[in-house]
């Protein structure tokens, strides 16, 4: 098994500032990544609504989420920024079917910069993590469950979904697209291309390099407690516990001078506990396995066979 070169934790979906509230785990487990919106005064045309959001293998995208008593977020005319683009059936239904096995990520901008000056390239992974919390189906909307009914993960950060990197497309505002990518005119990132600087698409490959059984993109369908980021005793969800290798291997954001330091995390046992920087600005925090000891990759390996141990084989 041979571990990526780089790791990428990246936040995607509903969060406290794009969307205003976490995504639903459903009483069996299921977890739904709600795509965070586009801009309420957008520079340039969306045509892709929430309502035209379908489904998520058997689970019906939801019109709205009811997150307390006499507050709700109505989904149905709002504009979704839909990326990763790593669930088929959830496209559009103008969506080309020639696109149906191509799955995408779409980064621009300083966030692009940043996994461009850490030299992601191909063959590296995004396990992408979001704010859940647990809730109920009622009609075609979503209630999230009040604190004291909670029954899975109270509130958390939780790892959903990976793509593995098999292509890097560096995407001009104008100009031809590159031939892979001209059946995507549904993703964001292509289709409003025009309106983002430094814009990259991640293709995903067919498959893990390091589990050929598995897909190169896809979701997590149920949480699991190897897929927590949040610390299980902690009700607030940037405070994280991380297999120890992370403290010698290091992730941007948290290394020395910073508020959120690796080395002065609480050690438990083989775990380190505390503040992370994912409640700050910034998207995507990078760990570096390339040049650190064989001990730490061998526990590399295992936290990457754990943390895939119930991700959907390929058919």
């Amino acid at each position: 098994m041979m571990v990526p070169r780089r790791i990428i934790l990246s936040r995607k979906g509903f969060d406290g500032g794009a969307g205003g509230c976490p995504s639903p785990i459903y009483p069996d487990g299921t977890m739904l990544s709600i795509p965070i919106p586009e801009p309420e005064n957008p520079t340039h045309e969306i045509h892709t609504r929430y309502s035209d959001l379908r489904r998520q293998g058997a689970l019906e995208f939801p019109r709205s989420l009811i997150t307390s008593p006499g507050h709700q977020i109505d989904l149905t005319d709002r504009e979704v920024h839909l990326d990763p683009d790593i669930r088929p059936e959830l496209r559009p239904a103008f969506a080309s079917e020639d696109c149906e096995k191509l799955l995408l990520f779409g980064q621009d901008d300083r966030a692009q910069t940043e996994l461009s000056n850490n030299g992601v390239v191909e063959g590296d992974l995004f396990l992408f993590y979001g704010w859940f919390k647990d809730a109920r189906q009622e009609g075609e909307s979503v209630r999230f469950e009040r604190r004291g009914r909670n029954r899975i993960v109270r509130e958390a950060h939780v790892i959903w979904g990976w793509l593995q990197v098999e292509k890097s497309h560096l995407i001009e505002q104008v100009g031809d697209l590159p031939d892979e990518l001209k059946c995507a005119g549904h993703h964001p990132h292509i289709e409003h291309r025009g309106y983002y600087n430094n814009n990259c698409i991640y293709q995903a490959s067919p498959t893990l390099s390091f589990c050929e059984k598995i897909a190169g993109a896809g979701i997590f369908e149920r949480y699991d407690s190897a897929l927590r980021l949040t610390s299980e005793w902690e009700a607030r969800r940037c405070h994280w516990t991380l297999p120890a290798f992370f403290r010698e291997a290091g992730l941007t954001h948290h290394g020395p001078g910073t508020a959120f330091d690796l080395a002065n995390w609480e050690a438990r046992g083989e775990f380190i506990h505390g503040r992370s920087a994912s409640c700050i600005p910034g998207q995507e925090f990078v760990m570096k396995t390339d040049g650190v000891s064989s001990k730490i990759t061998r526990e590399m390996k295992t936290w990457l066979e754990s943390t895939f141990k119930y991700a959907k084989k390929s058919n």
